[in-house]
């Protein structure tokens, strides 16, 4: 991925950042304990071609998940997760990040993706193998 695109995908984030204004009513005495402050959770979908899949997700195991789970631990995100297709549609590979705010996940995207050029300089499978991407985000607001 070229560095103009991500500086634009950092772009659009940031404004959407900008426009946001999150909410938060906890209305069901029942419901089980909601987080303090609503998380932004991401989620990172991907199209790849089944014939490659094994590509990515052994990139995503030895290259990209010990970067993120750095991150993890340095505070940037509280958690992530891999999935896999099982069955459904073409959205065969997805990553979710959860992070304390939007502004933080954008910081967090922004050292994974430096770190992923320092420790993995060739091709990215996920450019190569996957042939689109989109982006989702949501402001958890309970468990």
């Amino acid at each position: 991925m070229s560095a103009r695109r991500v500086a634009a995908g950092v772009a659009v984030l940031a404004a959407v950042v900008a426009g946001a204004a999150a909410t938060w009513d906890a209305t069901s005495a029942g419901a089980p304990a909601a987080p303090a402050t609503p998380t932004s959770v991401v989620l990172g979908s991907y199209q790849c071609i089944r014939s490659e899949v094994a590509k990515v997700d052994a990139f995503m195991a030895e290259v990209q998940a010990p970067l993120m789970d750095a991150l993890v631990r340095e505070g940037l995100w509280l958690r992530w997760s891999w999935l896999t297709h099982r069955y459904g549609d073409e959205w065969n590979r997805v990553i979710v990040y959860e992070a304390p705010d939007l502004e933080t996940h954008i910081r967090a995207s922004a050292e994974l993706t430096r770190r992923l050029a320092e420790a993995h300089p060739g091709p990215n499978p996920f450019v190569q193998y996957c042939d689109a991407h989109k982006d989702n985000l949501y402001t958890r607001t309970l468990p």
